[in-house]
């Protein structure tokens, strides 16, 4: 297990104080702050409402689902279990990392809860919108990951917080999807 904390680190390192530069300075606070997304996600409801005038409401609850879903495992069930320190907190590593936000967050650190619950939205926005477009899936997966890639290099996660966030996330989804086919679409 102690390789897997040294990679996890190192990868940290490189992609917190090797990749830096100006313009991610600037703009990834930005891309990690869920405020950014709101007009996004009210973007996106309007896509639905137009598009789907009679089961809008039903794409909304499976929505929904997946934000409770990703949010309560992240943060309620796997960080308590894991109790891991964030980088920014951490004994040797945070003298080292570069913090780019105003404070470091009190949280634990496993899972990432804002990957979980951005993979989550890319994955069910993906489902639910994949009949208008082709090229929803890898737009959706770029932007979770974009997001996810930020909470590393503003200092706040580890790249192992981020990919067992992607896993809860998209597993969460998965659930959704299913929740949504067998007992809101099945009973049109």
């Amino acid at each position: 297990m102690s390789w897997i904390v040294y990679i996890d680190h190192q990868l940290f390192f490189f992609i917190n104080r090797q990749l830096a530069n100006h313009l991610f300075d600037i703009i990834m606070p930005v891309i990690r702050n869920k405020l950014s997304w709101i007009p996004l996600y009210l973007l996106i409801l309007a896509f639905i409402v137009r598009k789907h005038p009679s089961s809008w409401w039903k794409m909304l609850i499976a929505i929904l689902l997946t934000i409770a879903l990703t949010d309560g495992i992240s943060s309620h069930i796997i960080k308590p279990l894991f109790h891991r320190i964030r980088p920014c907190h951490a004994a040797g590593i945070a003298g080292e990392a570069r913090l780019l936000l105003s404070h470091c967050s009190g949280g634990y650190s496993f899972t990432s809860s804002h990957a979980a619950n951005h993979f989550g939205l890319a994955v069910i926005f993906s489902f639910l919108l994949s009949k208008h477009s082709r090229w929803i899936w890898p737009v959706f997966i770029f932007w979770a990951a974009i997001i996810s890639f930020a909470q590393i290099y503003v200092g706040v996660h580890y790249p192992a917080d981020v990919a067992g966030g992607a896993i809860t996330g998209i597993s969460c989804a998965l659930i959704s999807r299913y929740f949504y086919q067998k007992y809101l679409i099945s009973n049109s």
